[in-house]
């Protein structure tokens, strides 16, 4: 039996506190009887990849097969661990697709949808709100940080190059790895669920 260190990352205050539909999926996981499942918060860790990264140094000491790190701000749509029990032999990371919204107000889907009818399809990066990280990771890569903010070379106003969650699976990339998307959309809940609002704002748009 494969076993597994469920981390939800947020605060202790109650903006950070899980949403009611990650909270039942936590439950259900529980439950599973594919998998040994150890479960935990990381909360208050600021910036985010310093979060992260602390996760990830958690699983590695338990020794543990996969890492599943979860936003509080996110649920996944399906079950939290068939993600992991049909990922394909060669994924070293699999993640979730949901919506984001960047420093322009803009909304939309990350990563982008390719129009694969697999169940996974490889990509080059995914968000971190939903992400398995198998134990080849730390294996292949046993010292951090694995997580790492980037910056724009030369910008004065420290301008952003990509957030720790691209960084990280592009280092994971670099290193001969793969990284999948499950192709199950992911709601990411701020006022609303950005994932729904950008659903019924594409079918407006097609009709």
């Amino acid at each position: 039996m494969q076993s597994v260190l469920i981390l939800v990352l947020g605060s202790v205050e109650r903006t950070g506190w899980p949403n009611h539909d990650l909270a039942l999926a936590l439950i259900h996981a529980g439950r599973d009887p594919r998998f040994a499942c150890t479960f935990g918060n990381v909360l208050d860790y600021r910036p985010h990849d310093y979060a992260r990264n602390v996760a990830l140094a958690q699983a590695r000491a338990l020794n543990v097969d996969w890492l599943l790190q979860l936003d509080n701000d996110v649920a996944p749509n399906c079950n939290l661990l068939d993600m992991i029990a049909h990922a394909p032999a060669d994924a070293s990371v699999v993640g979730q697709r949901y919506a984001v919204r960047n420093s322009r107000e803009s909304l939309f889907f990350f990563p982008q949808a390719a129009g694969s009818r697999s169940a996974y399809e490889e990509v080059d990066a995914l968000g971190g709100g939903v992400l398995a990280i198998r134990s080849t990771v730390w294996q292949h890569i046993p010292k951090g940080p694995w997580f790492t903010w980037q910056y724009k070379e030369g910008s004065e106003t420290r301008e952003c190059e990509c957030g720790e969650d691209v960084a990280f699976c592009r280092l994971v990339r670099q290193s001969g790895m793969k990284v999948y998307c499950y192709q199950q959309l992911a709601a990411h809940y701020h006022t609303l669920d950005l994932s729904a609002l950008a659903c019924a704002i594409a079918k407006g748009q097609r009709q």
